[in-house]
């Protein structure tokens, strides 16, 4: 499991063996008090830096475990190898189901961060393949991803803190919805993306560099798709290409579905853009 986390307190003011501390890295003394305060039965705890975080190894409660926090002592993120049979309910039905569900599971981890929706990580393997499958706790496959480097860290989920006026519109526009992951990105239209899971479906929140919303993309079944709209596809010069993915747009001044099409017999593709009521975009 990743080796990277937060400090802890100086061994000798508790009654327990701690692994002792890397001489290199210095671990402020509220650092110490957070790290004790929320884990107090840490044992063999061991400190590493990673870029501006002290993160500490350790064991808590016999499963192997990595906790973040910054130099104030302020919690980010906890991650806990845990056995497939403690994943919850839902997560486990839903790898049961998927297409992986023949997969060698090799690991599991829990992965809990501040204010933002908690993840189970389910790495599988089959052959020489080796994904990571991400699951919020209510078992939505939020993504899976080949884990090529074979990356014990999850670096990327740490949680970043999102300006007021996006957590305000989130909040209004999709009610109820929690937060998985903040990436910034140099796209011309937008330099923000949010990822939230929205009930069953995972969406993609775009703002721009005024923290104004920018557009909405959803993954979407070829049998969500409006009547009007899959007839315009039928109609066109592709209706007998190949629909490889279909994603949902939203924007404040339209709606439309983009299809990434295949030429069946060829290496060729294309992306199609239809608007909700069936209009094609030229």
């Amino acid at each position: 499991m990743k080796k990277t986390m937060i400090g802890l307190l100086a061994l000798a003011l508790f009654g327990f063996s701690q692994g002792c501390d890397d001489d290199d890295v210095k671990v402020p003394s509220q650092v110490q008090t957070a790290f004790a305060e929320k884990f107090p039965g840490a044992a063999r705890v061991e400190w590493e830096r990673r870029g501006s975080y002290l993160v500490a190894d350790f064991y808590n409660e016999g499963y192997d475990t990595d906790a973040w926090f910054d130099g104030a002592g302020i919690w980010y993120m906890t991650e806990t190898e845990i056995p497939y049979q403690l994943l919850p309910e839902a997560v486990r039905a839903a790898f049961a189901a998927g297409d992986y569900a023949s997969w060698k599971v090799e690991q599991v981890e829990k992965v809990e961060r501040r204010d933002m929706e908690t993840l189970y990580v389910i790495e599988a393997e089959r052959g020489e393949a080796e994904y990571d499958l991400y699951y919020s706790e209510d078992g939505v496959l939020v993504r899976a991803v080949p884990d090529a480097d074979n990356d014990r860290h999850h670096d990327n989920l740490l949680p970043q803190r999102l300006p007021a006026t996006v957590v305000e519109f989130l909040a209004a526009k999709y009610p109820g919805a929690r937060i998985l992951e903040v990436e910034s990105e140099r796209n011309p239209r937008y330099v923000l993306e949010v990822e939230i899971v929205d009930g069953s479906k995972v969406r993609d929140v775009r703002f721009d560099a005024s923290n104004e919303w920018v557009e909405t993309k959803t993954e979407v079944s070829v049998g969500e798709v409006p009547a009007a709209v899959m007839e315009t596809l039928l109609a066109s010069q592709y209706g007998a290409w190949t629909i490889d993915e279909v994603d949902h747009y939203a924007s404040p001044a339209r709606e439309w579905y983009r299809f990434e099409l295949e030429q069946p017999g060829s290496d060729r593709e294309v992306e199609l853009d239809i608007l909700a009521d069936g209009t094609l975009v030229q």
